[in-house]
């Protein structure tokens, strides 16, 4: 998902990838199907519009040197950030926890954050 950065566009990156032989044909088609739902969630639209500032698998850098890692953040007009992280399997205690800490670390640089972590099995 990191790579589709239009909704408009994305049909060629999601051929790519359906024909792509290094990775299992099942899982190719269950990820191709996957990232076609989410791209038609209303929710998600600015994210993948082609208009907004969305910064993919861009490292946040922590006082103590080390960085972190969301898979999205949208850059809001209004100064916000929101960030949206893929996970797989269930939902665990430990997704939450590291979505806090990217809002965190995020609301310490000043910007009002928010966040949503999306599951690969979630199709709503």
């Amino acid at each position: 998902m990191a790579k589709i950065q239009d909704r408009t566009k994305s049909e060629s990156i999601l051929q790519t990838w359906d024909h792509d032989e290094t990775v299992a044909p099942g899982l190719r088609q269950k990820v191709s199907q996957w990232a076609r739902s989410l791209l038609q969630r209303p929710d998600l639209e600015a994210f993948f519009d082609g208009h907004s500032t969305v910064l993919r698998e861009h490292p946040v850098l922590l006082q103590d040197g080390s960085s972190l890692q969301p898979d999205l953040i949208l850059l809001g007009q209004d100064g916000s950030a929101r960030v949206l992280d893929f996970k797989t399997g269930r939902p665990r205690q430990e997704h939450r926890e590291q979505l806090e800490q990217y809002l965190d670390i995020l609301q310490q640089a000043g910007y009002p954050s928010s966040g949503s972590l999306v599951y690969t099995e979630d199709e709503s």
